[in-house]
């Protein structure tokens, strides 16, 4: 296999979207350690020629899967998806063919449609093969036996385009980015979808000895700024503890494409903090090393993401906490919570999604650490054995192999949005 090409497909990606930058770093170096030559497709906004690991960067899609922030209703899904169609049909031959392996994650609802037709009928025509991980959540809910609809049209057009990868002539599998959100995919589809390994790096790696910190360090936030990751928490609850007299050291990170958007959240934490020196407020994205380097000195971590948009969508924030053994407090509800409990960690969980509950949690953790930080590396071992990086590519052709086209997971009956088959005809 040495020497084929391995081609992310990305319309999503330029320098300011931090997850999927992230992402592509790590599975394109995955895909280079064993051999491949990756290449990542992008939008025309990316002004990168290439990742950090040497990958060129190809800007092509004129589009985006988050061109619509509002939930969309079947026929602008149908526009939407008809939309990425077209944009996914710039991708050249040359990206196609047998000697080619497409890898495409963190797709939506805005683009998933089209994005299995254009995939579907590249792979009848060219006969490359490929993998699509799906990472956000099918707009169901499984709770044991019991299979709900909470947004019809996103289920339906998961559910059409499931039915589109899972044709005879698709030489395309699926996959779900964490083991709840494969789950919900299974039942939606009615085949088994494998999860994929975490979207993180460095699983496995030695973890630092962090006895030496004279006061606890608590990472506060990371990541790009957002409301639905509750960074609009953060002044209050950095204000909290700002007037306590507990002992740590906070970092909170600032970046990403929301932060002209946000500025009177960033503002007011600013005013918070004041000249306190337990804070530190980096403004920027963090180079790898320095993001690797927070997370393993870091002693407690607060995930603040909102339990409405994260009750079902996931977040790498939660894999690095296990990865590093951080006890981390997080909402009620999320799929944080159900994650971290799936793997044996044990999570402090907030009940009351408001700043006063969180400074409380930490408050609480901090006078724990030493039990909430044994506990965690109880159940490191199980989860880094399951999460190898290299495993994104190894399974792409293993599940290739394997292909695993019957389950007898029949469960969903739900009622789909009848305006789907005529907004989804192109």
């Amino acid at each position: 296999m040495t020497g084929r090409r391995f081609v992310i497909v990305d319309r999503a990606f330029t320098e300011f979207e931090g997850h999927h930058r992230s992402a592509n770093e790590l599975i394109a170096g995955a895909a280079a350690a064993l051999g491949y030559v990756p290449v990542v497709l992008a939008s025309k906004g990316a002004r990168i020629t290439h990742l950090d690991q040497g990958a060129p960067v190809e800007p092509l899609f004129e589009g985006s899967p988050y061109a619509s922030a509002a939930e969309a209703d079947a026929v602008r899904l149908g526009e939407l998806n008809r939309e990425a169609y077209t944009d996914f049909q710039r991708v050249p031959d040359a990206f196609l063919g047998e000697e080619a392996a497409l890898y495409i994650h963190t797709t939506n609802e805005n683009e998933v449609y089209g994005l299995s037709r254009w995939l579907a009928e590249a792979s009848a025509r060219r006969g490359c093969i490929g993998t699509v991980a799906l990472m956000m959540p099918p707009g169901i809910h499984v709770d044991g036996d019991e299979v709900h609809v909470i947004d019809q049209p996103k289920a339906s057009v998961y559910k059409r385009a499931l039915d589109v990868l899972g044709s005879a002539q698709s030489n395309i599998v699926v996959q779900g980015i964490s083991r709840s959100i494969a789950h919900e995919y299974s039942v939606l589809a009615g085949r088994d979808i494998h999860s994929t390994p975490a979207l993180i790096r460095g699983v496995g790696r030695p973890l630092v000895d962090r006895s030496t910190h004279s006061r606890p360090r608590i990472l506060l936030y990371i990541g790009d700024i957002k409301v639905d990751k509750g960074f609009h928490l953060i002044p209050q609850i950095a204000l909290r503890l700002s007037q306590s007299s507990l002992a740590f050291d906070a970092f909170i990170q600032v970046s990403g494409s929301m932060v002209d958007r946000y500025q009177r959240f960033i503002t007011a934490l600013e005013q918070a903090v004041g000249g306190d020196d337990r804070f530190h407020l980096h403004h920027g994205r963090l180079s790898d090393d320095d993001y690797d380097r927070v997370w393993s000195t870091s002693d407690l971590a607060v995930l603040p993401y909102s339990p409405l948009k994260y009750r079902h969508q996931s977040s790498g924030m939660c894999w690095e906490a296990m990865n590093n053994c951080v006890p981390s407090i997080v909402a009620a509800g999320t799929w944080h919570e159900r994650e971290m409990t799936s793997w044996g960690f044990a999570p402090v969980v907030v009940d009351t999604y408001w700043p006063q509950a969180f400074f409380e949690a930490i408050a609480s953790a901090l006078s724990d650490l030493g039990r909430l930080t044994q506990a965690c590396v109880l159940q490191r071992d199980k989860f880094t054995e399951h999460n190898k990086p290299e495993d994104f590519v190894t399974d792409l052709l293993r599940l290739h192999n394997d292909r695993a086209r019957s389950s007898n997971d029949a469960r969903f009956n739900g009622q789909l949005d009848q305006n789907i088959s005529g907004a989804l005809s192109f």
